[in-house]
């Protein structure tokens, strides 16, 4: 990835907007209940490239590989087949991933990209599930976005999401 190259990946922010890749934020959090789903949508530079390129959902193990979830050139695998979408808009410059039938398993480190590996142009966030809440809410100090040096910052698209322009804090309900 290169700056100015037209190749930056946004979460939650308008196509056209820029982000210094030297910018420094704290990654975004999903919180959904047990059962319940979330969906987050990922804004591209609609470029050739970019329009035509695999777009992927992957989750973080523990050996820090990133194991795709779902993608635009595969199925998902069986753990996750019946619980997962992903909805590409090149015209738009989006595409957009769905999973339902929460479990506690399917907490943790996501990443949200485009290129032919999981390393490509991409958006962390953290997926908390939770159990006896329908809307949790994230703790105050954990939302936000990370911009990373392969890509920049991220925030699901959900109702009820607010972003305070004095601290550039986001808080949303799923």
């Amino acid at each position: 990835w290169a700056w100015g190259q037209g190749r930056v990946l946004l979460a939650g922010s308008s196509p056209g907007l820029q982000t210094p890749p030297a910018a420094v934020w704290k990654p975004v959090v999903l919180a959904g209940g047990l059962g319940g789903s979330v969906t987050h949508q990922c804004f591209y530079s609609p470029t050739a490239a970019n329009r035509h390129g695999r777009k992927f959902w992957c989750k973080v193990a523990t050996d820090g590989r990133c194991y795709t979830v779902v993608s635009s050139s595969s199925p998902p695998p069986a753990e996750y087949r019946g619980r997962v979408a992903l909805g590409d808009a090149p015209h738009d410059g989006t595409f957009r991933v769905t999973m339902t039938g929460l479990r506690s398993s399917d907490s943790g480190t996501y990443r949200c990209g485009i290129g032919s590996t999981n390393q490509g142009l991409y958006v962390s966030l953290n997926l908390t599930v939770s159990a006896g809440t329908r809307n949790p809410v994230p703790p105050a100090g954990n939302t936000g976005l990370e911009i990373l040096g392969k890509g920049t910052g991220g925030m699901p698209e959900q109702t009820g999401f607010w972003r305070s322009k004095g601290n550039n804090r986001w808080s949303f309900r799923v």
